[in-house]
């Protein structure tokens, strides 16, 4: 019996430390909004969330209003319903909401990247000086040439003037910024290697629409991937095409190309020089090719946080019909405009190009619904 005692109390004391662990004794404090812990212990909502997040939001909004917080796989979120509210909640102090300490800790389970010290002070400076001002007139011709060789390469090549492709508006638009912005932002393939400046051409065509499809799928994966609530399945399918896009993005790949951004020339240097591992920088130019997916490109796209928030139906259902189709001819017998970031004299060891491009495309595109 007396040892029995013992045993029972450890026991007893791991038990409870479990379930305080697993948030079992979470109450709401005062000021905060509703709390939904759901029916299982640590998981929550999580199954019904994955089942179906726009039902179970709308299914929480109904219930405890615009704003609440309810747990999904051990974390804690709320949610803020009402677009109307998103400005006075973004413009309170850093003290009471600050948002790098979330973003280091999504960037590192979404794209594998530990964050360094200070990192956002660099980041803003940088982009400042490549997204403002003179830099961003270089990233606009640069631009103008990419989306040029995308959408116009066709021009004059046939003397069929009627033939035309079709496709959804959304998804025409989603495939040519995403890959106009890409080759902005990671360069050309370099005409030399290539024998032609046209074959380099054809290159950035093909390799970017195929990069566009492996990215797609990934996005699509992002969601519950920000949550960490993806099935056993669909996280391998993560973790392999973060593999492969950390191997497309590696420095030593990036380096190989011409015309460059010089936003992310200054961000790989900024980070060799304060000994960051190779295969971080890697990771850094994969999270750098974020911002060229349009939001809403999913449906269910919804940055999570304390302050995570996803209105009702915005973005949900694939635009359809005659108002979302984009018609574009395939052929035509006027001249392309010529690139001007093609300007090449090859010779057989050596080959001399134009001033590199050095600026990146950040596009952004909201579909509402």
């Amino acid at each position: 019996m007396h040892v029995l005692l013992p045993v029972l109390l450890a026991i007893l004391a791991c038990l409870l430390g479990g379930l305080y662990l697993l948030g079992a004794f979470r109450r709401r404090r005062p000021g905060e909004p509703p709390l939904d812990k759901g029916p299982m212990p640590w998981l929550g909502h999580v199954l019904e969330f994955r089942r179906d997040t726009s039902k179970f939001l709308q299914r929480m909004k109904k219930k405890h209003g615009d704003i609440f917080t309810v747990q999904l796989g051990g974390f804690y979120f709320t949610f803020i319903m009402d677009p109307l509210s998103f400005g006075a909640v973004v413009k309170e102090s850093r003290g009471k909401l600050d948002f790098f300490k979330f973003a280091e800790q999504l960037v590192a389970r979404v794209f594998g990247y530990m964050a360094m010290e200070n990192e956002h002070k660099h980041m803003q400076l940088s982009s400042n000086k490549h997204l403002m001002g003179d830099g961003l007139v270089v990233m606009t011709q640069a631009m103008m040439g990419n989306l040029q060789n995308l959408m116009l390469y066709s021009l004059g090549q046939g003397d069929n003037q009627k033939t035309w492709k079709e496709e959804a508006l959304f998804n025409y638009c989603y495939n040519i910024l995403f890959r106009a912005g890409y080759l902005t932002l990671f360069g050309n393939e370099v005409a030399c290697s290539s024998k032609s400046p046209e074959k380099a051409e054809e290159l950035d065509r093909v390799t970017s629409n195929e990069l566009f499809y492996k990215f797609q799928k990934y996005d699509k994966l992002f969601p519950d991937l920000a949550y960490g609530v993806l099935p056993p399945r669909e996280k391998m399918e993560a973790e392999r095409l973060k593999r492969l896009f950390w191997d497309k993005f590696s420095v030593e790949n990036v380096n190989k190309r011409e015309n460059v951004s010089g936003w992310i020339l200054e961000h790989q240097q900024f980070r060799e020089e304060n000994g960051v591992e190779k295969s971080m920088q890697d990771r850094f130019m994969f999270l750098l090719l974020w911002p060229l997916i349009p939001y809403g490109a999913t449906g269910n796209r919804s940055l999570p946080g304390n302050t995570g928030c996803k209105a009702g139906g915005g973005g949900d259902t694939p635009r359809t019909g005659r108002q979302s189709v984009a018609r574009y001819p395939k052929r035509n017998s006027n001249p392309r405009p010529t690139r001007p970031t093609r300007q090449q004299d090859c010779g057989p060891t050596h080959c001399a190009t134009a001033p590199p491009l050095k600026k990146t495309f950040e596009g952004k595109c909201t579909e509402n619904n």
